[in-house]
């Protein structure tokens, strides 16, 4: 009897992996402390070490560690492992130095402790030693240790290391090209993630998995079509495709403006598996249901939300608030926003910009008053809405106060973005001459966007002067853009210039530039 209740708690002992399980671990421990010979059992002890660890209570896990006579390489690791967990990252190398006082060689379950270590503090100088460690003692021929120094010298942001690590390796496995792909693509060699993709797919070992699409999904933002088109040949042709296949796929959409193809693989998830969109797959599919303003699906994903009970949740929340704001429904939008319990710089400047979009200029100043109470500190982006939003309401005053904040208060450098709407601003409010003044006086080279904002507003006022020095630049950007043509045609309209107005004509027929007629988008 008493044997059994021993074999209970010991299997007790290894279901004690997270921090709701510490009150359970620390009853278990006291009854073993009643049972001296089992207590004192090796076996047992590491089983207590692992558990007080996995369970967050590191300081007991020491403390049993220290009381633990004969140990051996097992004990170090499972230590230097539960340190790390936690992001003890001095602790572990602590242990780490220690290991060899005590007379103990680490082995190929030690130095892939250490090196996830190094790459989650991101210590390049200390990754370095154990890399040369790892070669003095033979293991830079491990699988295992050679898949953790890739994934470290990614995240210490040496990819020539990392490749030289995994051209070297004599075997790779799958987890080998994830991480290598992974780790490229994170960096920003997007191009060369891609490249590596194909070489794995291509060379038909080993087959792709879900981590896989996962790792090359962040190389694939403004992706070329034919790439888009190889990933999802790769999609189709897995024998299995679990959730994160399909997230990922799904998110190669939406990052590539195909919403249309986003939400047909949405619905081909739905209608033809039994798998349950999570968070990611709706708060990826939600920004193609706004650039299509396909409302009811995305009232339906709404729906989907609150009957799984996601909320709170605020990546979805802004996904939802965009969504609605991109289809019209400012209300929506407004009640997603209200309901919030959290609200981050996203949030803000998401409803600040969709009012300003629908022409509440006034609204979206109070809310961006709001968010400065609210002790945020306004971004780049956020500054882009609030100007936006004084410009699509006519409030001139505001708009310039605003932009003189963003740069003396703020220290703001900025973008294209912020000039241009900074011309917008004046341009629709008839202030042609300054706003020329202003692109003229800017510290970057101006781009198309600003000088085809004045130009319109040339165009509604009537400037011809002014309008013909801007269509010339403009020319100069995009030779071969349509509306610019037409737009300087119709400004020598109002002067009554019909002479011109041919000439304009002329000139598009003889470069093979065509007016595109106009079309409808109905949901």
């Amino acid at each position: 009897m008493k044997s059994s209740f021993s074999f209970n708690l010991l299997h007790l002992l290894d279901q004690c992996v997270s921090p709701s399980s510490l009150h359970s671990l620390q009853s278990f421990h006291a009854h073993l402390l009643s049972i001296p010979h089992l207590s004192s059992l090796p076996s047992v002890q590491l089983k207590l070490i692992r558990a007080f660890a996995s369970c967050g209570d590191v300081l007991k896990a020491r403390s049993i560690f220290d009381s633990v006579s004969n140990k051996n390489i097992v004990f170090f690791n499972v230590m230097i492992r539960g340190y790390v967990t936690h992001g003890l990252h001095e602790e572990a190398m602590g242990m780490f130095c220690r290991l060899g006082r005590h007379g103990f060689k680490p082995d190929c379950y030690t130095y892939p402790c250490v090196l996830k270590s190094c790459s989650e503090s991101k210590d390049l100088f200390v990754g370095l030693q154990i890399h040369s460690h790892v070669k003095r003692l033979g293991f830079d021929m491990n699988l295992f240790v050679c898949n953790t120094l890739i994934k470290m010298y990614h995240e210490c942001g040496v990819l020539e290391d990392a490749l030289k690590v995994f051209d070297e390796m004599p075997k790779r496995d799958l987890v080998s090209w994830n991480v290598m792909i992974s780790g490229i693509s994170n960096n920003g060699f997007k191009n060369r993630a891609i490249e590596m993709f194909k070489e794995m797919v291509l060379s038909g070992k080993p087959k792709p998995d879900s981590a896989t699409m996962a790792s090359v999904l962040p190389a694939m933002t403004k992706a070329l079509d034919r790439d888009i088109r190889f990933v999802r040949q790769v999609f189709d042709e897995m024998p299995k495709r679990e959730l994160i296949c399909w997230n990922a796929m799904i998110a190669i959409y939406s990052n590539n403006e195909m919403a249309k193809e986003a939400i047909e693989l949405f619905l081909k998830m739905e209608r033809e598996t039994e798998l349950e969109p999570d968070a990611v797959t709706l708060a990826s599919v939600l920004p193609s249901c706004g650039a299509l303003s396909a409302f009811e699906l995305g009232k339906r994903i709404h729906k989907i939300i609150k009957t799984k009970k996601m909320h709170p949740n605020i990546i979805l929340e802004n996904s939802l608030l965009n969504m609605y704001s991109n289809c019209g429904s400012l209300k929506d939008a407004r009640k997603v926003f209200d309901e919030m319990l959290e609200r981050d710089i996203v949030s803000w400047t998401s409803i600040i910009s969709a009012y300003g979009l629908h022409g509440h200029g006034h609204e979206a100043l109070k809310l961006f008053d709001e968010m400065l109470e609210s002790n945020l500190k306004p971004d780049s982006i956020a500054f882009v809405s609030v100007l936006s939003a004084c410009s699509h309401s006519g409030l001139l005053n505001e708009g310039k106060s605003l932009f003189n904040s963003m740069v003396n208060k703020y220290k703001i450098i900025p973008k294209h973005e912020h000039y241009s709407c900074m011309v917008d601003l004046l341009g629709r409010a008839g202030c042609i001459k300054e706003a020329y003044d202003f692109i003229k006086n800017m510290p970057i080279a101006p781009n198309e966007r600003a000088w085809g904002s004045l130009l319109n507003s040339c165009r509604v006022y009537s400037n011809l002067d002014v309008g013909l020095i801007v269509a010339d630049n403009l020319f100069k950007l995009v030779p071969k853009h349509t509306g610019y043509y037409v737009l300087l045609s119709n400004i020598y309209a109002k002067a009554h210039k019909w002479h011109e107005v041919s000439l304009i004509r002329t000139i598009m027929s003889n470069k093979g530039i065509k007016k595109m007629p106009g079309v409808v988008m109905l949901n």
